[in-house]
Order: C-alpha cells, then sequence, then structure tokens
C-alpha cells in the first residue's frame, strides 16, 4: 500500500495503518485470533498462467 495522493491515506479497517510497515508492525505485535470476529469470507481468482512475466537479470 502506498501513501500517497491515490490511496488518500486510507487506513486499514483492523490495524488502522496507512503504510506497509505499519501493517507490518502490528502483524508483528499482534495475532489474528485477537480479530477473528472482525474477519469475513472473500473469493478470488488467481491466473497461473498468466502471459506477463518478469524479466529476471543475472549478474556475474
Amino acid at each position: 500500500m502506498q501513501n500517497d495522493e491515490k490511496t488518500n491515506n486510507k487506513k486499514t479497517s483492523i490495524s488502522q495503518a496507512i503504510s506497509d510497515e505499519e501493517i507490518g508492525e502490528f502483524g508483528d505485535e499482534h495475532g489474528l485470533d485477537e480479530y477473528w470476529e472482525q474477519t469475513y469470507p472473500v473469493e478470488f481468482e488467481v491466473d497461473l498462467h498468466s502471459q506477463k512475466r518478469k524479466e529476471e537479470t543475472v549478474s556475474e
């Protein structure tokens, strides 16, 4: 999550964090069991056959 105009500094619903660093710190200090009642099921698809691939460079 970038902290810029596009995100409007929106806070995450559970951690109230606005940066990746803050989300990480929250995760280090808390367990999912503390917030389980605030979660909800979601569905999403993952395309494992995507044609876009990141090219890797190898330096010797």
